[in-house]
């Protein structure tokens, strides 16, 4: 992973913990659950995260799959995510 991936992934943490700090969410998932869901899905985007943190369970046979279709993808479960955090 680089740091690049790495910086992203502390952004997200922080944001998702600051939105949580304000009036609830409109959706019915908590913050918490939100992020929880995000951090897993970005360990299956991003499989090389887990083998750099030696996170427990994380696979350490896969790369990023960085065509245009699965960045498509990606990016709109962010979009959705934030959608509901909005």
């Amino acid at each position: 992973m680089n740091a690049r991936a790495g910086a992203a992934l502390s952004c997200a943490v922080i944001c998702l913990g600051a939105w949580g700090c304000g009036e609830p969410a409109r959706s019915q998932r908590s913050v918490e659950e939100i992020a929880d869901e995000y951090l897993a899905a970005y360990l299956v985007r991003f499989p090389e995260t887990g083998t750099l943190f030696l996170l427990p369970g994380a696979r350490h046979d896969r790369l990023i799959d960085n065509t245009l279709p699965a960045l498509a993808a990606w990016q709109a479960r962010e979009d959705a995510w934030l959608a509901e955090l909005e």
